[in-house]
């Protein structure tokens, strides 16, 4: 006897479009490394609502939690000094109020040298 989670499974599958779709590990990957949804279902061709319905139904949301750290990194990057030290500290933050039991963010160490006198 099938189970009912199973079946609910196998339904999903058979309507998914990204269940079905060729590049659908590369969807999953790139949106659990935090790409965005609407850049992934552009690149993709699919709705944004399937992306959604897929993520939550395979509870990637999860997966996509757990790879936090990578989410700062991208905006630090893009960003200089002063707005580094603000974003951290906003980060932070939310991550002290959400995610209670996770490490804290920290800043990436650059390779930049200190001038000399």
């Amino acid at each position: 006897m099938i189970s009912k989670a199973r079946e609910k499974k196998d339904r999903h599958e058979a309507v998914c479009k990204i269940c079905n779709h060729p590049y659908r590990k590369q969807i999953e990957d790139r949106w659990c490394a935090w790409a965005s949804t609407a850049t992934l279902a552009e690149k993709y061709r699919v709705s944004l609502s399937s992306i959604s319905r897929h993520m939550a139904a395979f509870k990637l949301q999860e997966r996509r939690a757990t790879n936090l750290r990578v989410a700062p990194e991208l905006i630090i990057e893009q960003e200089d000094e002063v707005e580094q030290r603000a974003i951290l500290k906003r980060l932070k933050k939310w991550n002290m109020k959400h995610m209670p039991n996770s490490k804290n963010i920290k800043r990436p160490k650059t390779n930049k040298r200190k001038k000399s006198d």
